[in-house]
Order: structure tokens, then sequence, then C-alpha cells
């Protein structure tokens, strides 16, 4: 976010001018000025992708255009030049970690850690799959199957899974996570492990 840092303006002012300009070098290497915002009330111009420069440079100053009966005077900041002015835009994919696992004699609860890198709009949701095999499989039993699940969210990134303990069980659990700017984790975080008693 760039704001405007905004100069004392003396008289009758009629009204006052913001306008953003972002200048950057083209395909013949020669600077573009160009404004990307203006209006009485853009004291402040938020970047978007558009800002971001396939030669790592960018720069942006502000003019401010004061008028009234006699006429206007312009006021022009110094250049900013950034080097990834989209720094304030939510585009990391969030990522889930395993924690750990804790079994009772009815219950297996695993802890997983769901994190999104700043700028974070925070986490959507997970999904979370189970599925379960026989140890030892027999002619009657199902090969794999799904397993229902219960979620509790103890902090805002910790959550804990807990599913039914089951003899001479393969479990798979597979988690993918989805933060609020829609960024989707690339790949299933996959945990296995196996029960006999």
């Amino acid at each position: 976010m760039l704001e405007a840092d905004l100069p004392k303006l003396y008289g009758d002012v009629a009204w006052v001018v913001y306008e953003w300009h972002r200048t950057s070098f083209n395909d013949a290497g020669k600077v573009v000025d160009e404004i990307i915002l203006s209006g009485t009330e853009a004291t402040s111009y938020k970047t978007t992708n558009n800002d971001v420069s396939t030669n790592g440079w960018k720069g942006f100053y502000l003019k401010i255009i004061a008028t009234n009966a006699g006429g206007s005077t312009e006021l022009t900041s110094l250049e900013i030049t950034v080097a990834n002015p989209t720094s304030g835009v939510d585009t990391a994919a969030p990522r889930a970690y395993f924690l750990g696992k804790k079994c009772s004699a009815k219950v297996c609860s695993e802890a997983v850690l769901v994190t999104d890198a700043d700028p974070s709009q925070g986490i959507k949701v997970f999904n979370a799959i189970v599925r379960t095999s026989p140890l030892k499989p027999t002619a009657n039993s199902v090969g794999v199957k799904p397993l229902n699940i219960q979620s509790e969210r103890m902090t805002d990134d910790i959550h804990i899974i807990k599913l039914r303990r089951q003899k001479n069980t393969h479990y798979r659990l597979s988690i993918k996570a989805t933060d609020n700017a829609g960024n989707v984790q690339k790949k299933y975080l996959v945990v296995k492990w196996t029960i006999t008693k």
C-alpha cells in the first residue's frame, strides 16, 4: 500500500486531485509513465498483479493538483522504486504439516498444523480424507474404505483430527488446505500408519 504524505494547503482551495503514476521500461528500453489512479479521494494506492515487472523494476510517484479560482498548482513527490510492489497480495498457497499422533483404547488423535505465508487472508478450509484397509485381508473383508472424521480446531493454526481406533488396520490420512484468497495447497499431505493391537 502506497499512501500520500499530504502537504498543508493554504488559501481558498476548491478541490484537490491525486494522480498516482507508475513508471517502467517498455520492450524498447524507454521509460513509460502512466496514470494508474486519479481522483479527489485517491490518497492511497494498493498495488496489484499489474505492478509486477518482468525486469524487476517499477517506480511510483504521486502528483497533487490543487485548484481554486486563481488557477491550479501541482506538487510532485519523489519517485519510489520498488523491486516487488505486490508484497501486499496473497498469492502463496497454504501448507499442512503433520505434528504427531496419539492413540487411546478407542480413538486416535492426529495433530495437524496449517500455515499460510504473509500476507495471509486466513485459512478457509482444509479437506481431510481417511482410508483404512485390513492388515490381513480375508475373502470377506472390504479392501479400502473411507472412515468418518471428527476435527477440532485448537488454535488458528492447529487442528486435531480424531479417528475411531481399529485393530489390525492400515490408515492413510490425506489433507489439503485452501485459504480465503482461493490459493490451494498443491499436493496432499499424506500420513500412513498401522495399528496391530
